[in-house]
């Protein structure tokens, strides 16, 4: 019986487009629209624009308050959880190698 491999911890960054869109999805529900004159801004845009040290930082908790994220080790499938992600595929791998005894 082979070891079991453990699950991935998976980081929120900043650079993963979708954890970007998540964050500036959130930001632009609580700041809104921006109106200068005639032109409109999304609330993300701004932050990330005029103070992007604050925009970072504003990531920073954002993802504090997150569950969690966890790769299965086999085929990287995501969960909040580090046991689902530990056995996603190799509770299947235990029942193969049990069916062919």
């Amino acid at each position: 019986m082979e070891d079991l491999k453990n699950a991935i911890e998976r980081e929120y960054d900043l650079d993963n487009s979708e954890d970007k869109a998540a964050y500036d999805e959130m930001l632009n529900e609580v700041g809104g629209e921006i109106k200068i004159g005639n032109l409109t801004f999304d609330a993300a845009d701004v932050v990330e624009t005029m103070d992007p040290i604050a925009y970072r930082c504003g990531f920073a908790d954002y993802v504090d308050n997150l569950p969690e994220r966890w790769e299965c080790p086999i085929c990287s499938e995501a969960h909040e959880d580090e046991d689902a992600a530990k056995y996603c595929c190799q509770e299947e791998e235990e029942e193969e190698e049990e069916e062919e005894e």
